[in-house]
Protein backbone atom coordinates (compact mmCIF):
# COMPACT_ATOMS: atom_id res chain seq x y z
CA UNK A 1 0.00 0.00 0.00
CA UNK A 2 1.54 3.44 -0.55
CA UNK A 3 2.50 5.26 2.07
CA UNK A 4 0.15 7.85 4.08
CA UNK A 5 2.33 11.14 3.78
CA UNK A 6 0.81 14.06 5.78
CA UNK A 7 0.94 17.48 4.47
CA UNK A 8 1.31 19.73 7.37
CA UNK A 9 -0.41 23.39 7.08
CA UNK A 10 -1.56 26.40 9.45
CA UNK A 11 -4.86 26.39 7.43
CA UNK A 12 -6.33 26.44 4.38
CA UNK A 13 -5.90 29.86 3.28
CA UNK A 14 -5.92 30.77 0.47
CA UNK A 15 -2.66 31.19 -0.07
CA UNK A 16 0.55 29.55 -1.85
CA UNK A 17 1.06 26.79 0.94
CA UNK A 18 -2.38 25.36 0.71
CA UNK A 19 -2.18 25.73 -3.05
CA UNK A 20 1.47 23.79 -3.22
CA UNK A 21 0.09 20.84 -0.34
CA UNK A 22 -3.26 20.40 -3.51
CA UNK A 23 -0.73 20.14 -6.35
CA UNK A 24 1.27 17.62 -4.09
CA UNK A 25 -1.89 15.54 -3.15
CA UNK A 26 -3.27 15.96 -6.84
CA UNK A 27 0.14 14.27 -8.89
CA UNK A 28 0.55 12.29 -5.97
CA UNK A 29 -3.03 10.30 -6.17
CA UNK A 30 -2.77 9.91 -10.06
CA UNK A 31 0.49 8.25 -9.68
CA UNK A 32 -1.09 6.17 -6.68
CA UNK A 33 2.63 7.03 -5.37
CA UNK A 34 1.15 7.89 -1.52
CA UNK A 35 -2.18 8.58 0.07
CA UNK A 36 -2.16 12.55 1.17
CA UNK A 37 -3.87 13.53 3.99
CA UNK A 38 -3.92 17.56 4.92
CA UNK A 39 -2.92 17.83 8.47
CA UNK A 40 -4.08 21.12 9.75
CA UNK A 41 -2.34 23.14 12.76
CA UNK A 42 -5.46 24.98 13.51
CA UNK A 43 -8.87 25.49 10.95
CA UNK A 44 -9.20 29.55 11.06
CA UNK A 45 -9.21 29.68 8.01
CA UNK A 46 -10.63 27.00 5.41
CA UNK A 47 -11.16 28.66 2.19
CA UNK A 48 -9.96 25.92 0.03
CA UNK A 49 -11.24 23.22 1.40
CA UNK A 50 -13.71 22.35 -1.56
CA UNK A 51 -9.98 21.50 -3.75
CA UNK A 52 -9.05 18.97 -1.05
CA UNK A 53 -12.78 17.28 -0.58
CA UNK A 54 -12.78 17.24 -4.50
CA UNK A 55 -10.12 14.72 -4.58
CA UNK A 56 -11.50 13.18 -1.53
CA UNK A 57 -8.19 13.85 0.24
CA UNK A 58 -8.85 13.82 4.24
CA UNK A 59 -8.81 16.81 6.37
CA UNK A 60 -7.32 16.76 9.88
CA UNK A 61 -7.93 19.77 12.14
CA UNK A 62 -5.14 19.06 14.95
CA UNK A 63 -6.33 21.98 16.77
CA UNK A 64 -3.30 23.19 18.19
CA UNK A 65 -4.14 26.58 18.83
CA UNK A 66 -1.85 29.71 19.76
CA UNK A 67 1.57 28.80 18.35
CA UNK A 68 4.45 30.47 20.03
CA UNK A 69 7.54 28.51 21.19
CA UNK A 70 6.34 28.30 24.63
CA UNK A 71 3.73 25.96 23.58
CA UNK A 72 5.94 23.86 21.25
CA UNK A 73 5.74 20.91 24.18
CA UNK A 74 1.90 21.15 23.96
CA UNK A 75 2.19 21.14 19.92
CA UNK A 76 4.79 18.11 19.43
CA UNK A 77 2.74 16.03 21.96
CA UNK A 78 -0.67 17.35 20.04
CA UNK A 79 0.83 16.66 16.73
CA UNK A 80 2.31 12.79 18.07
CA UNK A 81 -1.19 11.96 19.04
CA UNK A 82 -2.91 12.72 15.79
CA UNK A 83 -0.12 11.10 13.46
CA UNK A 84 -0.21 8.12 15.32
CA UNK A 85 -4.06 7.86 15.17
CA UNK A 86 -4.06 8.75 11.15
CA UNK A 87 -1.06 5.84 10.64
CA UNK A 88 0.90 8.31 9.27
CA UNK A 89 4.30 7.37 7.35
CA UNK A 90 5.58 10.08 5.93
CA UNK A 91 5.44 14.08 6.50
CA UNK A 92 6.07 17.41 4.38
CA UNK A 93 5.88 20.67 6.69
CA UNK A 94 4.68 23.74 4.54
CA UNK A 95 5.21 25.83 8.10
CA UNK A 96 8.74 26.37 8.64
CA UNK A 97 9.70 27.83 11.95
CA UNK A 98 7.59 25.93 13.78
CA UNK A 99 8.18 22.54 12.52
CA UNK A 100 10.78 21.71 14.64
CA UNK A 101 7.43 20.98 17.11
CA UNK A 102 6.19 19.58 14.09
CA UNK A 103 8.80 16.67 13.74
CA UNK A 104 9.42 16.54 17.24
CA UNK A 105 5.86 14.83 17.40
CA UNK A 106 6.64 13.07 14.16
CA UNK A 107 10.03 11.58 15.47
CA UNK A 108 8.05 10.45 18.91
CA UNK A 109 5.50 8.73 16.66
CA UNK A 110 8.46 6.58 14.65
CA UNK A 111 7.75 9.13 11.19
CA UNK A 112 11.34 9.23 9.77
CA UNK A 113 10.33 10.50 6.70
CA UNK A 114 10.42 13.90 6.99
CA UNK A 115 10.38 17.44 4.81
CA UNK A 116 10.07 20.56 5.41
CA UNK A 117 9.48 23.39 2.78
CA UNK A 118 11.08 26.82 2.87
CA UNK A 119 9.55 28.93 0.56
CA UNK A 120 10.84 32.71 0.99
CA UNK A 121 14.18 34.05 0.77
CA UNK A 122 15.00 35.15 4.44
CA UNK A 123 13.92 37.82 6.00
CA UNK A 124 17.04 38.86 7.62
CA UNK A 125 16.63 43.04 7.77
CA UNK A 126 13.70 42.54 10.34
CA UNK A 127 14.80 43.35 13.79
CA UNK A 128 13.04 39.83 15.14
CA UNK A 129 14.60 37.98 12.65
CA UNK A 130 16.99 36.36 15.30
CA UNK A 131 14.06 34.24 16.89
CA UNK A 132 13.66 32.99 13.63
CA UNK A 133 16.79 32.20 13.15
CA UNK A 134 17.02 30.46 16.07
CA UNK A 135 13.97 28.09 15.63
CA UNK A 136 15.04 27.14 12.16
CA UNK A 137 18.67 26.16 13.87
CA UNK A 138 17.24 24.64 16.88
CA UNK A 139 15.16 22.33 14.70
CA UNK A 140 17.94 21.24 12.71
CA UNK A 141 18.68 17.90 14.88
CA UNK A 142 15.24 16.77 14.03
CA UNK A 143 15.11 17.88 10.14
CA UNK A 144 16.44 15.25 8.02
CA UNK A 145 15.46 17.15 4.77
CA UNK A 146 14.89 20.79 4.11
CA UNK A 147 13.43 21.83 0.09
CA UNK A 148 13.57 25.43 -1.02
CA UNK A 149 11.92 26.38 -3.59
CA UNK A 150 14.97 28.70 -5.79
CA UNK A 151 18.73 28.38 -5.71
CA UNK A 152 18.05 31.63 -4.66
CA UNK A 153 16.08 30.91 -1.60
CA UNK A 154 18.72 28.59 -1.19
CA UNK A 155 21.48 30.45 -0.74
CA UNK A 156 19.82 32.78 1.81
CA UNK A 157 19.00 29.69 4.16
CA UNK A 158 22.54 29.03 3.94
CA UNK A 159 23.49 32.49 4.64
CA UNK A 160 21.08 34.02 6.69
CA UNK A 161 20.42 30.52 8.86
CA UNK A 162 24.10 28.29 8.22
CA UNK A 163 23.56 24.61 9.14
CA UNK A 164 19.47 24.01 9.39
CA UNK A 165 19.58 20.29 7.83
CA UNK A 166 21.00 17.19 7.33
CA UNK A 167 20.19 17.80 3.47
CA UNK A 168 19.19 21.07 1.45
CA UNK A 169 17.32 20.48 -1.84
CA UNK A 170 15.64 22.44 -4.59
CA UNK A 171 12.77 21.71 -5.53
CA UNK A 172 10.69 24.26 -7.58
CA UNK A 173 7.24 24.89 -6.91
CA UNK A 174 5.08 23.77 -10.71
CA UNK A 175 1.92 24.29 -12.43
CA UNK A 176 -0.52 21.83 -14.08
CA UNK A 177 0.84 22.47 -17.46
CA UNK A 178 -2.77 21.07 -18.64
CA UNK A 179 -4.54 24.12 -17.02
CA UNK A 180 -2.49 27.10 -17.95
CA UNK A 181 -2.19 25.78 -22.06
CA UNK A 182 -0.31 27.94 -24.10
CA UNK A 183 -2.11 30.33 -26.10
CA UNK A 184 0.08 31.46 -29.28
CA UNK A 185 2.04 33.86 -30.02
CA UNK A 186 0.26 37.55 -28.88
CA UNK A 187 -1.14 40.51 -31.45
CA UNK A 188 0.75 43.73 -30.41
CA UNK A 189 -1.13 46.44 -29.15
CA UNK A 190 -1.30 49.74 -27.88
CA UNK A 191 -3.68 49.82 -25.03
CA UNK A 192 -2.17 47.20 -22.54
CA UNK A 193 -4.39 45.29 -19.99
CA UNK A 194 -1.62 44.50 -17.32
CA UNK A 195 -2.27 41.85 -15.01
CA UNK A 196 -0.90 41.04 -11.66
CA UNK A 197 -1.36 38.10 -9.24
CA UNK A 198 -0.20 38.25 -6.05
CA UNK A 199 -0.70 38.80 -2.23
CA UNK A 200 -1.09 42.47 -1.11
CA UNK A 201 1.32 42.79 1.54
CA UNK A 202 4.64 43.82 2.18
CA UNK A 203 6.53 41.53 -0.09
CA UNK A 204 4.92 42.53 -3.28
CA UNK A 205 5.35 46.06 -4.85
CA UNK A 206 2.04 46.48 -6.34
CA UNK A 207 2.57 50.81 -5.57
CA UNK A 208 5.33 50.81 -8.22
CA UNK A 209 3.06 49.12 -10.65
CA UNK A 210 0.05 51.58 -10.07
CA UNK A 211 2.87 54.25 -10.50
CA UNK A 212 3.88 53.11 -13.60
CA UNK A 213 0.25 52.88 -15.01
CA UNK A 214 -0.18 56.68 -14.09
CA UNK A 215 2.99 57.41 -15.76
CA UNK A 216 2.13 55.40 -19.08
CA UNK A 217 -1.74 57.13 -18.70
CA UNK A 218 0.09 60.85 -18.41
CA UNK A 219 2.24 59.77 -21.44
CA UNK A 220 -1.18 59.10 -23.57
CA UNK A 221 -1.49 55.09 -23.51
CA UNK A 222 -4.69 53.65 -22.18
CA UNK A 223 -3.14 50.99 -19.49
CA UNK A 224 -5.48 49.57 -17.16
CA UNK A 225 -4.50 47.09 -14.36
CA UNK A 226 -6.17 44.01 -12.72
CA UNK A 227 -4.91 43.03 -9.97
CA UNK A 228 -5.73 39.87 -7.98
CA UNK A 229 -4.96 38.81 -4.60
CA UNK A 230 -6.14 40.08 -1.15
CA UNK A 231 -3.88 41.36 1.80
CA UNK A 232 -3.13 43.84 4.25
CA UNK A 233 -2.21 46.70 2.02
CA UNK A 234 -5.71 46.53 -0.26
CA UNK A 235 -6.93 49.48 1.95
CA UNK A 236 -3.82 51.85 1.26
CA UNK A 237 -3.07 50.84 -1.73
CA UNK A 238 -7.07 51.91 -2.81
CA UNK A 239 -5.98 55.31 -1.49
CA UNK A 240 -3.21 55.91 -3.78
CA UNK A 241 -5.70 54.82 -6.95
CA UNK A 242 -8.12 57.53 -5.92
CA UNK A 243 -5.39 60.33 -5.27
CA UNK A 244 -3.77 59.40 -8.52
CA UNK A 245 -7.11 59.43 -10.16
CA UNK A 246 -6.52 56.10 -11.70
CA UNK A 247 -10.33 54.19 -10.50
CA UNK A 248 -11.20 54.08 -14.05
CA UNK A 249 -7.96 51.88 -14.87
CA UNK A 250 -6.78 50.21 -11.89
CA UNK A 251 -9.41 47.32 -10.64
CA UNK A 252 -9.09 45.25 -7.78
CA UNK A 253 -10.18 41.51 -8.31
CA UNK A 254 -10.13 39.89 -4.55
CA UNK A 255 -9.20 36.26 -5.26
CA UNK A 256 -10.10 34.59 -8.15
CA UNK A 257 -10.03 30.49 -9.25
CA UNK A 258 -10.36 31.37 -12.83
CA UNK A 259 -6.31 32.64 -13.20
CA UNK A 260 -5.51 30.61 -16.56
CA UNK A 261 -8.72 32.78 -18.50
CA UNK A 262 -7.21 36.27 -16.37
CA UNK A 263 -4.02 35.44 -17.79
CA UNK A 264 -4.65 34.37 -21.55
CA UNK A 265 -6.62 38.03 -21.75
CA UNK A 266 -3.74 39.93 -20.47
CA UNK A 267 -1.41 41.88 -22.26
CA UNK A 268 1.41 41.75 -20.03
CA UNK A 269 1.61 40.00 -16.87
CA UNK A 270 3.57 42.37 -14.49
CA UNK A 271 5.63 40.61 -11.42
CA UNK A 272 6.56 44.04 -9.10
CA UNK A 273 7.80 42.83 -6.03
CA UNK A 274 10.18 43.17 -3.24
CA UNK A 275 13.75 40.93 -3.00
CA UNK A 276 12.79 38.64 0.02
CA UNK A 277 9.93 36.89 -3.32
CA UNK A 278 10.87 32.80 -3.10
CA UNK A 279 9.34 31.64 -6.52
CA UNK A 280 6.42 33.21 -7.33
CA UNK A 281 3.95 31.07 -9.07
CA UNK A 282 2.19 33.44 -10.84
CA UNK A 283 4.79 34.08 -12.39
CA UNK A 284 5.21 30.34 -13.45
CA UNK A 285 1.40 30.44 -14.50
CA UNK A 286 2.26 33.78 -17.34
CA UNK A 287 5.12 31.55 -18.37
CA UNK A 288 3.20 28.67 -19.40
CA UNK A 289 0.17 30.38 -20.96
CA UNK A 290 2.62 32.82 -22.66
CA UNK A 291 1.63 36.00 -21.82
CA UNK A 292 4.60 38.66 -21.78
CA UNK A 293 6.33 38.92 -18.69
CA UNK A 294 7.43 42.27 -17.00
CA UNK A 295 8.85 41.12 -13.38
CA UNK A 296 11.46 42.77 -11.02
CA UNK A 297 15.14 42.44 -11.43
CA UNK A 298 15.40 40.34 -7.68
CA UNK A 299 17.00 36.84 -7.28
CA UNK A 300 13.84 34.85 -7.64
CA UNK A 301 12.80 36.16 -10.66
CA UNK A 302 16.15 36.73 -12.46
CA UNK A 303 16.25 32.76 -12.10
CA UNK A 304 12.85 31.93 -13.11
CA UNK A 305 13.21 33.66 -15.85
CA UNK A 306 16.15 32.87 -17.30
CA UNK A 307 18.09 35.98 -16.70
CA UNK A 308 15.82 37.82 -19.23
CA UNK A 309 15.90 34.87 -21.60
CA UNK A 310 11.35 34.25 -20.81
CA UNK A 311 10.63 38.18 -19.89
CA UNK A 312 12.16 41.59 -18.86
CA UNK A 313 13.41 42.16 -15.92
CA UNK A 314 13.53 45.88 -14.42
CA UNK A 315 15.22 47.39 -11.56
CA UNK A 316 13.19 47.96 -8.37
CA UNK A 317 11.46 50.56 -6.52
CA UNK A 318 11.37 51.87 -10.59
CA UNK A 319 7.85 53.17 -11.69
CA UNK A 320 9.47 54.38 -14.51
CA UNK A 321 11.06 51.46 -15.81
CA UNK A 322 8.27 49.20 -14.96
CA UNK A 323 5.98 51.92 -17.42
CA UNK A 324 8.80 51.32 -20.15
CA UNK A 325 8.94 47.49 -20.01
CA UNK A 326 5.22 47.09 -19.66
CA UNK A 327 4.42 49.54 -22.91
CA UNK A 328 7.28 47.47 -25.04
CA UNK A 329 6.11 43.91 -23.68
CA UNK A 330 2.71 45.02 -25.20
CA UNK A 331 3.62 46.91 -28.21
CA UNK A 332 5.83 44.79 -29.30
CA UNK A 333 6.01 41.15 -28.02
CA UNK A 334 8.68 38.74 -28.03
CA UNK A 335 7.94 35.73 -29.48
CA UNK A 336 11.07 34.35 -28.65
CA UNK A 337 10.78 35.04 -25.08
CA UNK A 338 7.60 33.78 -24.67
CA UNK A 339 8.15 30.59 -26.32
CA UNK A 340 11.08 30.40 -24.12
CA UNK A 341 8.85 30.78 -21.09
CA UNK A 342 6.70 27.70 -22.54
CA UNK A 343 9.49 25.53 -22.40
CA UNK A 344 11.06 26.64 -19.43
CA UNK A 345 7.97 25.53 -17.69
CA UNK A 346 7.26 22.63 -18.90
CA UNK A 347 11.25 21.44 -18.54
CA UNK A 348 11.93 23.23 -15.22
CA UNK A 349 8.86 24.17 -13.52
CA UNK A 350 5.69 21.23 -14.36
CA UNK A 351 3.53 20.08 -11.26
CA UNK A 352 4.60 16.58 -12.02
CA UNK A 353 8.20 17.25 -11.62
CA UNK A 354 7.45 18.66 -8.62
CA UNK A 355 5.56 16.06 -6.95
CA UNK A 356 8.18 14.01 -8.47
CA UNK A 357 10.82 16.11 -6.63
CA UNK A 358 9.69 15.46 -3.22
CA UNK A 359 8.58 12.12 -3.68
CA UNK A 360 12.17 11.08 -4.54
CA UNK A 361 13.43 13.12 -0.86
CA UNK A 362 10.94 11.20 1.29
CA UNK A 363 11.66 7.72 -0.79
CA UNK A 364 7.65 7.18 -1.33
Amino acid sequence: MPPRTALVLSNLRAEGGPALAADLAQVWLSQERAIPVALLLNSDDMTMRDRFDAMGVPIIDASVGTISPKRYPIIAARLRRVLKENRVDAIVSIPNGVHGAIFTGAALAGISRRVVHVGNYPWHWQSDFWKYRFLMRASAPLTPNLVCVTDHVAEGVQTHFGHVAKRLHVVPNGVDLATFDFRGDPQPTNSPRVLIVARIDGGKDHASLISAVGLLKDQGVNASLDIVGEGSLREELERQVAQAGLEGRVHFFGRRRDIPNLLREADVFAFSVRPEEGLGIALVEAMAVGTPIVATDVGACREVLAGGKCGLLVPEDSPNALAEAIYSAASAPDVAKIRAARERAETVYSQTAMANGYAEILGI
